[in-house]
């Protein structure tokens, strides 16, 4: 989380190598009205591009944000694919086409493309997401009900 939208995934596949992945330099986001300094944008201007600058470039950023979770790893025999899934969930709030949901994103082997994306709409903000891998569940904690919701394969 940081800017005004932009919420991104970034993969990092060395992680004894730093990665630069741009911020506050670049970001799909703006500073948020009324909040950040008068200078805001010339100490960290948000540019655009990560590439121009020298970044690497999210796999995936959100425009508006989601108030994306934690990504947590499943198996690969959790669903129809045998390459690296991977699930998370989002905070952000009614009306946002990818908020309230569950989402699920499969990379390919070398991590460089997605190779299918899905989500589950629950309309409610997700607070925390876990896999149990010994059960195949994935349990979803809804912020306001104080619920528990389990998605199996």
């Amino acid at each position: 989380h940081g800017p005004k939208g932009g919420d991104e995934i970034n993969i990092n596949l060395n992680v004894l190598k730093q990665a630069n992945f741009g911020w506050p330099v670049s970001s799909y986001g703006e500073h948020y009205p009324g909040m950040a300094a008068e200078d805001a944008y010339i100490k960290a201007p948000l540019h655009k591009s990560h590439s121009k600058y020298g970044f690497i470039e999210p796999i995936k950023y959100f425009v508006p944000s989601i108030g994306i979770t934690q990504i947590t790893e499943a198996p690969n025999s959790f669903g129809q694919f045998n390459n690296e899934n991977y699930f998370y969930a989002s905070m952000a709030y009614v009306g946002r086409e990818n908020s309230l949901s569950v989402h699920q994103i499969v990379f390919s082997r070398d991590y460089k493309k997605i190779i299918y994306e899905d989500k589950i709409k629950l309309g409610e903000r997700i607070r925390d997401i876990l896999f149990v891998k010994e059960k195949k569940i994935l349990i979803a904690y809804l912020e306001k009900r104080g619920s528990i919701i389990l998605i199996s394969y």
